[in-house]
């Protein structure tokens, strides 16, 4: 699924130590823009590398679209709601597509 939003916050950065070594989750919220009445969004994305790349390239009020997988969690008969955001990408930012062309030599001999 994907979900289009306005950054609204970024929440602190939480980490800890698992049975499979150190982990990072970062919070953050969006406010959807695809409907009459706008509604706040809490995603996380976990990981170090992510979270690096969530607060570097992702700034409050920036347009983003979210690739995201939501799972619910049930524990003492009550249950709880994960929104992961896998890929967040910024609007109106294109891939960048590595250059083909050979660039080894620079004279300009036809041979």
């Amino acid at each position: 699924m994907e979900v289009k939003g306005k950054i609204v916050k970024f929440l602190d950065v939480q980490k800890g130590q698992g049975s499979n070594g150190e982990w990072q989750k970062q919070e953050f919220v969006i406010e959807t823009l695809d409907s009459k009445y706008p509604k706040n969004i809490c995603l996380n994305v976990w990981g170090a590398d992510k979270v690096e790349n969530l607060t570097k390239y992702n700034k409050v009020d920036d347009v983003v679209t979210c690739s995201i997988e939501i799972e619910s969690r049930e524990f003492n008969g009550k249950y709880y709601t994960n929104v992961g955001a896998w890929m967040v990408k910024k609007d109106g930012v294109q891939d960048v597509v590595p250059n083909e062309q050979n660039t080894a030599g620079t004279d300009d001999l036809p041979f």
